[in-house]
C-alpha cells in the first residue's frame, strides 16, 4: 500500500484554532450571565469566584442590570503559576467581590463597539480601568495583507466575543488579569507598588527627580498630565549596575538626561506585549521603540542603542500600561569588552577572548566600529561532546571563533532593521577571512549564520560605547550536530528527517566519533505533539532513527518488500563526510502527491536509493566558496548531478534536466554539510533499476582513503 497524506485532521485542527478567535454574536440559553458561566461557556472556576464573593455579589449577575463581563476561561486558570492560583484561592469575601468586579463594566459592549486605545472604568472599588485593544492581524506578520481582526482587553485576547445572556453579555478571554492599579504612572513611579519589591523607585531617584526648569516643563509635565501612555521602567538592578562615575556624568547633563527619559515614554497609546509583531516599532517621546518577541516567552525593547528584556510586563496603571526593564534606554556606557566582561552569561566567550591574539583583544576597545556576535555559556556547553572543540589548548580554533565573532573593524552593525527571510538576508563580512555572517528573519526568530553554523539571535542590538553586541546561542565555525542531528532540529526538514530514519540513512551519515546524547532541539513543540508527519504508509517496520534527538514517531510503517540494503559510513563504524542537497517538507509533500514517488516511497530500499542522489559522498562542498557557473558532482549512488551556481541568490541542481533550487545553503555539521532543496529529484527509471547490495559499497579507493584520514581533522575546520 502507499503512503497517504493525512491532511484533513491537521486543517480541522487549524480551522479550530481560527474559529475560536473571531466567534460571531452568540445567544447564550441562559437567562443572565451568572448561569451562562457553566450553561454555555467553560468558566466554572470564575463563577466559583463569583459564589465565593458572597449572594449580594451573585444577585448583581443574575439582575436584571445590563453588564458586560470579560471572564477567563478554566484553561487560563489552570495555567497560572501555583503561587497565583493560591492568592486568588486564599482572598477573603471582599477581595473576590472586587475582584470579579473589576473584570465587569455597566454597560453593554460588544467588540463592534471596540476601537483601538478606548478605556472604560470597571465596577470595583476604585473603578480600575480596562483597556481595550482592536488589532487587524496580517497574513505575513506585520507586512501582509489584512486579516482577522483581534480584540484585547489589558493585553488578554477575547477567545469568544459578544455571547448574549440574559442581562448583557459576556467575552471569554484567555487569560487570567491582575488587577490594575489605581494611580497613573508617575505616581506609580514615584512610590511603586510593594506587592513587587525588586522594582523601587531608584529610576525616578536617579534620573527623573533631577530635571528642573525647561527640561522638567518638556519631560516631566507631559509625563504627568497624559491621559493614555506606555512606560518603560528600569528596575532597580538596572540602575545599580551602572557604574557610579558614569551616573553622576549623566545627573550633571540636564539635556542629555531629558532625552534618556523620553525615550521610556510612549504617549498617547498603551501597548501590550501580547499582541505586538516582532520588529514593531513605536513613536517614543524621544527616539523610537521597537519591541523584539525572537526567543520564546521573552520579549525585549529596543530604543537609544540599548537593548532591554521586559522583567515584568504589561501592568496596568490608571491612565496605561508599565513595563518593568533590565537596562536603561538610550543609556549606552559600557565598552563592547566591559559588556561581555561584566555579563555572567558571556563568561566563556570572555575567558575566550583572554586566551585569543592581542589585536583581537584590543579590538574590543577600540573607539569605534566594532560589532560582535557573541555565544552565551549554554553554546559552548553543547560542545561539551563534540571532537576537537578545545577552547583551550587549541589556539588557531580560539583565534578563528574570535574572528569569525567579530565583523571588520568600522562595521557598527544593528540588526533591527534586518526583517527580511533568508532569502532577503543581509551578509556582512567577519575577520576571518573575509567569511560572511548572514542574518535574516524566520518566523519570529531572527538568526545569524556565521562559519556555517546557524544560531538563533538571543538578544540584539546591545549598545556600547564603541558599536554593538549581539548575543547568540551557537559558536560561530564549531557545529555543535552530526548530519542527522542537524536536519532533525530544523523544523522543516522533519518528514525529510523521518525518511532518512526508516531507510537507515541517519545511521549511515551519522558522526561516528560523537557517543554522547546530543543537547535537545531548541524548538520541540512540533516533535512532542507529533504533528510534522503528515505521511502514512502501509508496513510494518521496527527501523528507528539512530539519532539519538530522534522521538518515535506515531506513523506506521510497513514493508513487504525485499530487506533494507545497507552498508558502508556510519552503519559499518566509518567515519564519512557529506554534502546533502536535502528536500523540505514541502518537496516531500509534492514527491508523495505524485503516483510515481508513492511507489517509490513503498519501496524502502528505491527510496533509499533516490535519497543518496541527493548525497555527496567524501566531501563537503560549501556553496559560497563554489565559483559561479556549472560544476559537476557525482552522487552518492552513482548517478552524476550538476550545480549551477548563477549568482549568490540563486543556485539549482540539475539531473537529466530536472532542476531543484538551493533555498538555504551552506547549513554546517560535525561531518558534512547541508543545502535545503524544494524538489526531489526522481525519474520513472528508479522503479526499474537495479538495486543491489553493490550500491551500498563504498568503491572508490580514493574515497576510502580520505576518509580514513578524516578522524585526524576537526569537524569545523
Amino acid at each position: 500500500m502507499k503512503f497517504k497524506a493525512i491532511v484533513a485532521l491537521a486543517v480541522a485542527q487549524i480551522c479550530v484554532g481560527i474559529c475560536v478567535a473571531v466567534d460571531p454574536f452568540t445567544t447564550s440559553n441562559a437567562n443572565n450571565i451568572f448561569d451562562a458561566l457553566t450553561l454555555t461557556l467553560t468558566c466554572g472556576q470564575f463563577q466559583a469566584l463569583i459564589k465565593g464573593a458572597g449572594l449580594q455579589t451573585e444577585a448583581l449577575y443574575k439582575s436584571q442590570i445590563r453588564l458586560t463581563l470579560f471572564v477567563p476561561n478554566n484553561t487560563a486558570f489552570q495555567l497560572l503559576p501555583p503561587f497565583r492560583q493560591k492568592e486568588i484561592a486564599d482572598m477573603v469575601p471582599s477581595e473576590k467581590e472586587d475582584y470579579v468586579r473589576f473584570y465587569t463594566v455597566g454597560e453593554e459592549l460588544q467588540t463592534s463597539g471596540i476601537t483601538e486605545n478606548i478605556a472604560k472604568s470597571s465596577l470595583a472599588i476604585d473603578n480600575n480601568r480596562l483597556f481595550f485593544n482592536r488589532r487587524v492581524r496580517r497574513t505575513n506578520d506585520i507586512g501582509g495583507n489584512a486579516g482577522t481582526t483581534e480584540y484585547f482587553v489589558n493585553g488578554a485576547l477575547i477567545i469568544r466575543q459578544n455571547v448574549r445572556a440574559g442581562n448583557g453579555i459576556v467575552h471569554v478571554i484567555d487569560r487570567v488579569l491582575e488587577k490594575s492599579i489605581s494611580r497613573p504612572a508617575y505616581s506609580y513611579l514615584k512610590i511603586p507598588d510593594p506587592k513587587f519589591p525588586n522594582v523601587q523607585s531608584a529610576f525616578f531617584r536617579e534620573f527623573v527627580n533631577y530635571l528642573d526648569g525647561e527640561n522638567y516643563a518638556n519631560t516631566i509635565l507631559p509625563l504627568q498630565s497624559a491621559t493614555r501612555l506606555t512606560l518603560f521602567l528600569p528596575s532597580d538592578e538596572a540602575i545599580n549596575k551602572i557604574p557610579k562615575d558614569k551616573l553622576e556624568e549623566i545627573r550633571s547633563l540636564p539635556q542629555k538626561l531629558a532625552l534618556i527619559i523620553k525615550q521610556h515614554v510612549i504617549l498617547d497609546k498603551v501597548i501590550y506585549t501580547s499582541y505586538v509583531y516582532h520588529n514593531e516599532g513605536f513613536n517614543a517621546m524621544y527616539g523610537r521603540n521597537l519591541f523584539k518577541k525572537n526567543t520564546g516567552d521573552k520579549v525585549y525593547i529596543s530604543g537609544g542603542g540599548v537593548n532591554a528584556e521586559i522583567t515584568k510586563g504589561n501592568m496596568t496603571v490608571h491612565n496605561g500600561a508599565i513595563h518593568i526593564i533590565d537596562s536603561v534606554l538610550g543609556f549606552v556606557y559600557n565598552t563592547a569588552r566591559e559588556q561581555i566582561q561584566l555579563d555572567r552569561s558571556t563568561s566563556n566567550f570572555h575567558a575566550l577572548t583572554d586566551r585569543g591574539r592581542k589585536e583581537l583583544q584590543d579590538y574590543l576597545v577600540q573607539p569605534s566600529g566594532v560589532t560582535v556576535f557573541v555565544p552565551n555559556n549554554d553554546a559552548f556547553s553543547a560542545l561539551a561532546n563534540i571532537p576537537g572543540a578545545d577552547f583551550y589548548n587549541n589556539q588557531t580554533l580560539i583565534n578563528e571563533v574570535l574572528e569569525r565573532s567579530m565583523l571588520e573593524p568600522g562595521t557598527a552593525f544593528e540588526i533591527t532593521n534586518v526583517n527580511g527571510d533568508y532569502t532577503a538576508r543581509y551578509e556582512t563580512t567577519s575577520q576571518y577571512r573575509g567569511m560572511p555572517v548572514k542574518i535574516y528573519s524566520q518566523g519570529n526568530d531572527t538568526w545569524a549564520e556565521g562559519g556555517y553554523v546557524k544560531a538563533r539571535v538571543l538578544r540584539p542590538d546591545i549598545g556600547v560605547t564603541n558599536g554593538f553586541v549581539h548575543y547568540i546561542d551557537g559558536v560561530f565555525g564549531v557545529p555543535s550536530r552530526d548530519l542527522p542531528g542537524l536536519i532533525y532540529c530544523e523544523d522543516w526538514l522533519l518528514k525529510t528527517s523521518y525518511i532518512l530514519s526508516i531507510t537507515n540513512l541517519n545511521s549511515y551519515m551519522k558522526d561516528t566519533r560523537i557517543t554522547a546524547t546530543l543537547p535537545a532541539c531548541p524548538s520541540t513543540a512540533a516533535r512532542a505533539q507529533n504533528t510534522y508527519l503528515n505521511i502514512q504508509t502501509s508496513v510494518n517496520s521496527n527501523t528507528q532513527n539512530s539519532n539519538s534527538n530522534t522521538q518515535n514517531s506515531n506513523t506506521r510503517i510497513t514493508n513487504t518488500n525485499s530487506r533494507l540494503l545497507t552498508g558502508g559510513c556510519g552503519e559499518s563504524n566509518r567515519l564519512c563526510e557529506f554534502t546533502m542537497f536535502i528536500p523540505n517538507g514541502t518537496a516531500i509533500d509534492n514527491f508523495q502527491m505524485t503516483e510515481l514517488g508513492l511507489r517509490i516511497l513503498d519501496d524502502r530500499n528505491r527510496l533509499r536509493n533516490v535519497m543518496k542522489r541527493h548525497i555527496i559522498l567524501g566531501k563537503r562542498i560549501y556553496i559560497d566558496t563554489l565559483g559561479f557557473g556549472s560544476h559537476n558532482l557525482q552522487a552518492d549512488n552513482g548517478d552524476y548531478l550538476r550545480l549551477n551556481k548563477i549568482n549568490k541568490r540563486i543556485i539549482e541542481l540539475y539531473y537529466k534536466g530536472q532542476r531543484t533550487g538551493v533555498i538555504h545553503s551552506d547549513l554546517g555539521a560535525t561531518n558534512g554539510v547541508i543545502h535545503i532543496v524544494d524538489r526531489v529529484l526522481y525519474e520513472q527509471d528508479d522503479l526499474t533499476r537495479e538495486i543491489s547490495a553493490a550500491t551500498a559499497i563504498i568503491k572508490s579507493y580514493f574515497i576510502i582513503l580520505s576518509m580514513l584520514s578524516l578522524s585526524l581533522i576537526p569537524p569545523f575546520t
